[in-house]
Parts: C-alpha cells; sequence; structure tokens
C-alpha cells in the first residue's frame, strides 16, 4: 500500500512537470540545494508533519492537487 506522503509527492512531482518546473527550480527559489529538495522526492524525507500523516491516515483520506490555471508558477 502506499503512504499518504508517496501519494502528495507524486502528485506534486505530476503538477511540476506540467507546469515545467524542475527540483532545481524549487530548490532556487527556496534558496537551498537541490540535493535538500530531492530528499523529498525520493522519500527520504516528509513532506507532512507527523501529526497531519497521522491524521490523513486514521481519517482514510489521501490530498488531491489540482492546477490553477492562470499562468504563474
Amino acid at each position: 500500500m502506499r503512504t499518504i506522503e508517496q501519494e502528495i509527492a507524486d502528485q506534486v512531482a505530476y503538477v511540476m512537470r506540467v507546469k515545467g518546473i524542475t527540483q532545481a527550480d524549487f530548490a532556487k527559489h527556496r534558496g537551498v540545494t537541490r540535493q535538500a529538495v530531492s530528499t523529498v522526492f525520493s522519500g527520504k524525507s516528509g513532506i507532512l508533519t507527523g501529526t497531519a500523516k497521522d491524521l490523513f491516515e486514521w481519517l482514510g483520506v489521501r490530498i488531491k492537487l489540482d492546477v490553477i490555471e492562470d499562468g504563474t508558477t
């Protein structure tokens, strides 16, 4: 079974592909290295707090991201 964190990371990666944004772009925006943000996409670090993750799993829900088509990133 996939974890909530895996599903969110996959959805974020999909949105980034659609918008043509790379991990390096996001790292530059945050002022960190690409390696620092890649840990989220590789599953080495979580995208959610422990409380949020536990709550979503307990409720049996998942998060769905929708792209806002306003031309901004």
